[in-house]
């Protein structure tokens, strides 16, 4: 929270807080301590299509900068709220959370923003977290918008967390803050072959995903519904609101 706190998006006098913001801030603050290529992993494993395999060294950061805003719909400034400089790219993080829906025109304005700041380049892209009606890739200005959600992000920082034996400590240590950190705004892991059987009754063998159930079975089309069924977008509650609507 400590960038949320520095940069006047939390009250601690008033314990109000604004949770986008918040946010923002827990999970982005300490991902940033992260060894480069982990923070650039995580992000791209999240997102959809269109970044570099390598995001290469981290250049610069800045949570919520006062964009010059001549030329967008912000009288004063425009405010995204993360910028990082990577050596092959850049990227715009505009975060929603709670059901606010991304906007194309606030993406407009801050690739305006970016360019009436000297930043935008050609491989400058918006990242899109949370709020999104899909989660594909779309173009905005010219640029390419990524989407991801709060659960693709926190599911990529769990797989990293499964490979505990080949992180160093002091890393696996910043994974589990990002994990508990998660946990406290509402995330969790979505284990879905234990949610699938728990919910439909099923026993699968050894096959799966090649299950061999009847096509004509309620569960036979639940089951193949869930393998086209990305998995980021959806929050444990989501998910079993899901399984309910499938079954009936």
């Amino acid at each position: 929270m400590l960038y949320a706190l520095i940069n006047g998006k939390l009250d601690l006098q008033s314990n109000k807080y604004i949770k986008e913001d918040s946010c923002t801030a827990a999970f982005f603050g300490p991902l940033l301590h992260l060894p480069d290529e982990l923070i650039f992993k995580i992000i791209k494993e999240a997102s959809s299509a269109g970044l570099p395999e390598h995001g290469g060294r981290l250049i610069s950061f800045e949570f919520w900068p006062h964009w010059d805003g001549a030329d967008t719909d912000n009288s004063r400034y425009v405010e995204p709220d993360l910028y990082l400089e990577f050596e092959h790219c850049a990227l715009i993080v505009e975060a929603k959370f709670n059901g606010w829906p991304q906007r194309l025109e606030q993406w407009k304005n801050e690739l305006t923003a970016c360019t009436n700041e000297g930043r935008l380049k050609a491989n400058t892209f918006l990242l899109a977290v949370d709020g999104n009606a899909d989660l594909h890739s779309e173009q905005c200005s010219g640029h390419t918008v990524l989407k991801t959600s709060w659960q693709a992000l926190y599911n990529a920082v769990h797989a990293l967390t499964e490979q505990a034996a080949q992180q160093p400590a002091p890393v696996q240590r910043i994974l589990d803050a990002l994990i508990e950190t998660g946990a406290w705004f509402g995330l969790s892991r979505l284990h879905f072959l234990q949610e699938i059987t728990k919910a439909a009754d099923l026993k699968l063998d050894a096959s799966w995903p090649q299950f061999k159930l009847p096509p004509e079975k309620p569960a036979y089309r639940f089951l193949s519904a869930i393998k086209q069924l990305p998995a980021a977008p959806l929050n444990t509650g989501q998910f079993k609101a899901w399984t309910a609507k499938m079954l009936n």
